[in-house]
């Protein structure tokens, strides 16, 4: 096996969003965000980090092709109550390993409601933040 070859790679990526497999989401990051309290240390002159909780968000890229139900859907919630659960799936070609993040009670910070480039492909970047998640595979 080449040495190149180990190394995980976004060729097979998948996303779900409310069951739904969008195949033109082509990019995916969300992260952990450890939240601390810190206190002085009482056995020296240092400080203690306390965990209090943690904030998870990060962004999803689509192309606009394929994606017009969930972007009719963002679109139409004036009001911010549409329930969104993401499963993003991670899978090195080589390996077939996987893995896979289900993000719970998805809010989509910045939605843009028109846009367009002339001789582009439109690509929407959706912001996200998550209220939890859960470790599928």
């Amino acid at each position: 096996m080449a040495k190149g070859n180990k190394y995980w790679t976004g060729n097979k990526g998948k996303i779900w969003i409310n069951d739904t497999n969008y195949a033109e989401c082509y990019k995916a990051e969300m992260k952990r965000t450890n939240t601390f309290e810190e206190i002085s240390d009482s056995e020296g002159n240092g400080m203690v980090q306390i965990p209090i909780g943690y904030s998870i968000a990060g962004t999803i890229t689509l192309r606009k092709v394929g994606n017009e139900e969930i972007l009719k859907a963002l679109k139409e919630d004036k009001n911010g109550e549409l329930e969104i659960n993401v499963i993003i799936k991670e899978e090195n070609p080589l390996t077939g390993e996987m893995e896979r993040v289900k993000y719970i009670d998805v809010t989509v910070d910045e939605f843009p409601l028109s846009q367009y480039e002339k001789r582009a492909v439109t690509e929407i970047e959706l912001p996200l933040k998550a209220r939890d998640y859960e470790v599928l595979q």
